[in-house]
């Protein structure tokens, strides 16, 4: 299957995107797993959030009012920052997707991933800062979805050619992966031209192609050249669990845990905040784990919880 997420939580900031590009990107949104929450968030006395009507209707998107309280003001981003916490609190949604322009959301950002769940963002190039598309899983630039990229037929695609391409890229990667499970990009584009071009499968080339399958595969941040399999590639998952020497979910999160509780922890002190751990997983780039503290509960005989004075939460490692 092409999804990826049972449920995602998408929160848009309407004061700082227009609703034509808000539109567009529900069509990549829904590829990636069920959308089960859509919140829209602005002044709805402005113009520019009251052409938001028609799309609000269509994608039954429930819209959160709130008056500027300051001229040239953004009023709703902490609206959307406090309800965003309140639902990754309740540690129901594997996926927070935040679309806006605005460097507020960084640390929003920053503590969803250190939970241990993805965040998409979305915005546009020259309005959203590094430090809000860093923090991020994966983002998306808006401006993709321009007037005439918007307007213009978009080709059929060849769904056999398609399925050879996945197939190609699953074979190339399982074969050429690194320590880190990555591999350059464009030497499996030039492993799978001699085999079928990605025009025939109606993409321009092999970048467009893994980024409109993001549920798939997984693209390097830092360098953009790498690309890796996730674990559930269609067509291939028989054949990664019938590979005796790959552990299951279960066992990998608990190595990862493991690794990252001997490496955090000081001196006398066994509990580490779990916070620390998140960050260290996502440093080490394994993101296996989509919600760490509802794991951690799963599994009481392995990992004891408690809060500090501070109300923060902390965890270690069970002997």
């Amino acid at each position: 299957m092409e999804n990826k997420f049972r449920n995602i939580a998408v929160l848009i900031d309407a004061e700082n995107v227009s609703s034509k590009k808000v539109e567009k990107a529900f069509e990549k949104i829904e590829k990636f797993g069920k959308v089960t929450l859509k919140r829209l968030y602005g002044n709805f006395k402005e113009k520019k959030v009251l052409e938001y009507e028609d799309l609000c209707k269509k994608k039954s998107i429930r819209t959160v009012h709130q008056f500027s309280c300051a001229s040239k003001k953004n009023s709703s981003d902490i609206l959307l920052v406090i309800d965003a916490m309140d639902l990754l609190y309740k540690q129901i949604y594997d996926c927070f997707v935040i679309i806006a322009s605005d460097s507020d959301y960084t640390a929003l950002c920053q503590r969803i991933f250190e939970d241990g769940f993805s965040v998409i963002g979305f915005g546009e190039k020259e309005k959203t800062t590094e430090s809000f598309r860093k923090s991020c899983t994966e983002f998306i630039f808006l401006d993709d979805f321009s007037e005439s990229s918007m307007n213009k037929v978009i080709p059929t695609k060849d769904e056999d050619a398609v399925d050879k391409i996945h197939e190609l890229l699953f074979d190339f990667w399982s074969e050429n992966k690194k320590k880190d499970d990555f591999v350059e990009i464009n030497s499996a584009s030039k492993f799978i031209r001699k085999n079928i071009t990605f025009k025939s499968a109606g993409y321009k080339g092999i970048k467009e192609f893994l980024n409109s399958f993001l549920a798939k595969y997984e693209i390097d941040k830092e360098s953009g050249k790498l690309y890796k399999c996730n674990l559930d590639c269609e067509g291939k998952k028989e054949k990664i669990n019938k590979e005796p020497s790959i552990k299951s979910d279960d066992e990998k999160n608990h190595s990862y845990i493991h690794e990252a509780y001997e490496n955090s922890k000081k001196g006398e002190n066994k509990f580490v905040l779990t916070s620390t751990i998140g960050a260290y997983i996502k440093k080490e780039k394994k993101f296996l784990i989509k919600g760490l503290e509802a794991f951690l509960k799963k599994f009481p005989k392995m990992y004891e919880l408690k809060n500090d004075e501070k109300n923060a939460k902390m965890m270690k490692c069970l002997d």
